[in-house]
């Protein structure tokens, strides 16, 4: 049987959404494109905490997310058609790293990066 949290969490890595913490907050986050473009998404987590995150929205369809440079401090773990990022316990600082989405928009194929900047 699924619990309400399981289908928000899936609900959330399909469809994309806010982050699925109270101590996870994304300030900015313009959509991709998938047309060769690089987005910058600005979260901000607190120290030891997870933050899940979906990357699908509207007509788009990602077939492929894959961690093209990783953080300084945390941990990524790509979910599918989103990720999660783990801050570092008592690691405040600031963090980054660069996420490869691949899939079809208007039914046209391409690629985005979206570099997501962890801050203080």
């Amino acid at each position: 049987m699924w619990t309400s949290s399981v289908i928000t969490l899936a609900f959330l890595l399909l469809f994309g959404g806010p982050a699925f913490a109270d101590s996870c907050v994304f300030s900015r986050t313009p959509g991709f494109q998938l047309k060769s473009d690089t987005v910058e998404w600005a979260m901000k987590i607190a120290s030891g905490h997870t933050c899940v995150r979906g990357l699908r929205s509207g007509a788009m369809s990602s077939s492929t997310v894959e961690l093209i440079s990783r953080p300084q401090s945390g941990q990524v773990t790509v979910l599918g058609p989103g990720f999660s990022y783990k801050a570092k316990v008592d690691y405040q600082g600031p963090d980054a790293f660069t996420l490869r989405v691949s899939g079809t928009l208007m039914r046209k194929q391409g690629t985005s990066e979206i570099q997501v900047h962890r801050g203080c």
